[in-house]
């Protein structure tokens, strides 16, 4: 059983199980509306004010104070864009050649691995905590997308080795 539904979904369950009743903690992620049942609601926290760190990355939001510690928010969506940028010039090397744009594909590898990396190592230490199933399941379809992206990155890599060979030989 999951623990968070679509709003018209959890309707649909509400009529269907009227006997059984169940609670849902509602939120608004986007423009969709998200119950997730309180079984597997442990604290809900407001978060406060994110302060931008001025001259950060883009995929850097900024820093919270969360239970008296600061606390750095990145978003993962806009970070990981890496990989497909990191794709799309490696593809473009095989057309036009140029070794600003290859130094580029291979400092985007390199991050891609040191992600992979960090955030593996977060994901197998909470992987090692008390989880339920439909934790523990998110924990490691997040350990395989990392995974997916920094393979990305190696795909990049490969087509930039094909490139250069294209671009040294002249073909």
């Amino acid at each position: 059983m999951c623990c968070c539904r679509e709003v018209s979904k959890l309707e649909d369950e509400v009529h269907i199980n009227q006997g059984n009743a169940r609670q849902f903690v509602l939120a608004k992620i986007g423009e969709k509306w998200y119950g997730f049942d309180v079984g597997y609601v442990s604290h809900i926290i407001r978060v406060g004010n994110i302060v931008r760190v001025p001259g950060s990355q883009p995929y850097w939001k900024g820093m919270i104070c969360l239970h008296d510690e600061v606390v750095a928010v990145m978003s993962l969506r806009l970070r990981m864009k890496l990989a497909e940028d990191t794709i799309l010039k490696a593809l473009g090397l095989l057309e036009k050649y140029d070794e600003k744009t290859a130094l580029e594909v291979l400092e985007n590898e390199d991050r891609l691995d040191l992600y992979e990396d960090r955030l593996g190592t977060v994901l197998v230490q909470i992987s090692s905590k008390s989880l339920s199933k439909p934790d523990s399941r998110s924990v490691s379809k997040q350990l395989h997308t990392i995974g997916d992206f920094e393979r990305i990155g190696d795909h990049a890599l490969n087509l930039l080795g094909t490139a250069q060979e294209i671009h040294e030989k002249g073909i």
